[in-house]
């Protein structure tokens, strides 16, 4: 930020004054008449004359000269509010753009600045427009605390582009729908856990917000195929809808959705039971640009709508989650890797049929896949599990839970991945402490990114897994008041148990030598 002086001594070092570029006549002071002592040449009449501004005016400071759109740019780095109410009180110029951004997205944390922020949009006596500065706003934070009142109060904004209200439960349908009204522009509306929201908020959304791009109504049991057909009807922009938990919804609303919105890139129609392999195959038909697909605990889906995908046409496909669709086999793994080569999560939990031969069509994703889910995927052998170690070499997460025929040969061979974070080997019976020891021998402290390892009901165990600051770096009892137990489910006998940190950094280091 430049003072005064500063600018002033920055002028000097200028090849000249800054000047203003005037016609001659426009210089001219009443009732002179030395401008016409000489005529003036065709030339000299079109050679404008300058004049210096730095001698009759104050100097202005540099900062206070950059144009808005690169002020904005800057003050786009100023993470802190409170940064950004200094730059407020620097000049006009500054004012005007950062307190554009300062009330952008107000960081809402505590029931008193959200009480602070009503009282101002009130208010009659603003300097600027607040409430139409509000563009992004997250009151999930103060979830428990939000009324219908504080809704009816902040539906003044009437520019806002994202509202999330994700666990507001004691928020009603007829507040959401008026300040749905008042926000023609929105983009994307959270409303996950408001179990009580009818089917109007859905209309009212068709009828006000059909520029929208995003729709979470996950656990919104209340909603049903009509609103949501009436939705993407209206909605023709959708990008990102989640569903999950919404048990009324039948394959009526998801071929809805699907026709209508074809720039879907992401759905999540996880336990939406009456879901069948029309929606499906529907969705594997119209989009193929999908990159997210969830269908966890649809249980009626089966293979039949997997056998019309085509090799590579899904190349943007990233997430699939087929979690407890009991109805999978090998098949269909075979069909989803050909036709998404670059798939980084795939959960096939609860997935019974699944066999060694769709684990050796799974590591044909080589590098691609960072997340797998096997778990209660009680046919699958260290044979298979071997050969994923081997090719997908940038694996981050396995869950091998309740697979029985697992033994210490799978931990050892992936106890050399050199990106893997977290391995679980619930309920393993057949793992010894000789495959534990692996996973923490085989590559250097240093070098080593695993962070937990789930070991509930290892039976054969007689070692207990300590994470320490550093991850995990021996297999000892934990000291005691450092660590603390965090599996879930009680132990068997109280020696494998999975720890975590309670105070991460208080922790103290790996001790040398190991």
């Amino acid at each position: 930020m430049f003072s005064r002086g500063s600018s002033k001594r920055i002028q000097n070092l200028l090849p000249g004054p800054k000047r203003l570029v005037v016609a001659n006549n426009d210089m001219s002071e009443p009732g002179d008449t030395s401008s016409c002592q000489k005529p003036l040449s065709f030339r000299d009449a079109r050679r404008p004359r300058t004049v210096d501004l730095l001698e009759d005016h104050e100097p202005v400071s540099f900062a206070a000269m950059l144009p808005s759109e690169i002020l904005l740019s800057i003050f786009k780095f100023c993470t802190s509010p409170a940064d950004l109410r200094a730059c407020l009180l620097v000049c006009k110029t500054w004012c005007r753009c950062s307190v554009d951004l300062l009330w952008l997205r107000p960081f809402l944390y505590k029931t008193e600045s959200l009480n602070r922020i009503i009282e101002t949009l009130d208010s009659n006596s603003t300097l600027f427009p607040y409430a139409s500065m509000i563009k992004r706003l997250n009151l999930t934070i103060l979830a428990e605390y939000l009324k219908d009142t504080h809704l009816e109060s902040l539906s003044k904004c009437n520019r806002l582009e994202r509202l999330t209200l994700a666990g507001c439960k004691q928020i009603s349908t007829g507040p959401l729908c008026r300040i749905l009204l008042n926000n023609q522009r929105l983009l994307a509306l959270d409303i996950t856990g408001l179990e009580s929201i009818t089917d109007d908020v859905l209309h009212m959304i068709s009828e006000s917000c059909q520029e929208i791009q995003g729709l979470n109504a996950t656990n919104c049991k209340l909603l049903q195929n009509g609103a949501v057909s009436s939705v993407a009807l209206n909605c023709g922009q959708l990008r990102r809808v989640k569903f999950s938990g919404c048990e009324l919804l039948t394959d009526e609303a998801v071929g809805a959705v699907v026709v209508h919105c074809p720039q879907l890139l992401e759905i999540d129609l996880n336990n939406c039971s009456k879901i069948t392999d029309m929606s499906v195959g529907s969705i594997l038909e119209n989009l193929s640009s999908l990159r997210e697909v969830r269908l966890a605990f649809c249980t009626l889906i089966s293979d039949t709508p997997f056998y019309t995908m085509q090799a590579e046409s899904y190349d943007q496909l990233r997430i699939l989650d087929l979690t407890s669709c009991v109805r999978i086999t090998d098949d269909s793994i075979q069909n989803i890797v050909h036709a998404a080569p670059k798939l980084r999560n795939l959960a096939l939990a609860k997935c019974s049929n699944i066999t060694d031969r769709g684990i050796k069509y799974i590591t044909k994703l080589g590098k691609n896949l960072h997340y797998l889910h096997l778990g209660h995927c009680s046919a699958v052998t260290d044979r298979s599990i071997s050969l994923l170690a081997k090719t997908c070499s940038r694996l981050r997460y396995i869950d091998l839970a309740c697979c029985t025929q697992i033994t210490d040969n799978s931990v050892i061979e992936l106890s050399y991945l050199p990106k893997l974070r977290r391995i679980g080997l619930v309920k393993c019976a057949n793992i010894t402490d000789f495959a534990i020891l692996s996973l923490v021998r085989n590559k250097p402290f240093e070098e080593s990114a695993l962070e937990r390892v789930h070991l509930s009901y290892c039976i054969n165990l007689t070692l207990t897994v300590c994470i320490w600051r550093k991850g995990v770096y021996g297999l000892v009892d934990p000291p005691a008041g450092e660590c603390v137990q965090a599996a879930d489910a009680p132990q068997s006998d109280g020696r494998a148990c999975v720890y975590a940190a309670r105070d991460y950094a208080a922790l103290p280091a790996a001790p040398a030598g190991l």
